[in-house]
């Protein structure tokens, strides 16, 4: 997180992500972008701010996630959730506050799975996820149990932190807010 208000993707850029790369590529440098650094944090100094946006008349789900942005294609940025990871935590868990708007909802999870050279796709070995559609006025800690389904080793985890749950379909409510720390 920089010093600026302004949410920096950690190096290296193929860990941690936002929508932020992106809006830049397109609109040149906001002047308060989709994630934000927050001094409204549970520890330390800062949290990270995610609050959901009409950018040029779109909707833009605020939205964290392990990975990277793809922009091969220039001001057509694709999300790469994901990263490789061969662990088997138990739990994913942290600090957050959530402020929807009109009805949207929060989306937290964590997904691992493994590749299968026999189909040619992912298959998945653990998930959990918490969803919000009410307020949470107050830093509020979560554990959230891994429900695996496979004893495999995964090759890859994807982790999302999202104001609005179906940013990724461009649903969702500008304004919604949500504060991971």
């Amino acid at each position: 997180l920089s010093t600026s208000g302004r949410y920096e993707d950690p190096s290296p850029t193929t860990t941690w992500a936002t929508p932020n790369y992106a809006m830049d590529l397109i609109l040149g440098n906001l002047a308060t972008s989709i994630v934000q650094k927050s001094t409204d944090a549970h520890g330390g100094s800062y949290a990270a701010l995610m609050k959901s946006r009409n950018i040029v008349g779109n909707f833009v789900g605020a939205t964290l996630f392990s990975g990277q942005l793809n922009t091969t294609v220039p001001f057509s940025p694709v999300p790469l959730l994901g990263m490789p990871f061969t662990g088997r935590p138990v739990a994913l868990s942290g600090w957050y506050k959530y402020t929807p708007v009109g009805g949207d909802s929060s989306d937290i999870y964590l997904k691992l799975t493994k590749w299968n050279t026999a189909t040619n796709t992912r298959d998945d070995i653990g998930y959990v996820e918490k969803r919000d559609y009410a307020a949470v006025n107050n830093y509020t800690q979560f554990y959230l149990p891994i429900n695996y389904t496979s004893t495999q080793t995964p090759d890859s985890i994807t982790i999302v932190f999202s104001a609005s749950a179906g940013a990724e379909q461009k649903l969702g409510q500008v304004g919604s807010s949500l504060w991971i720390d």
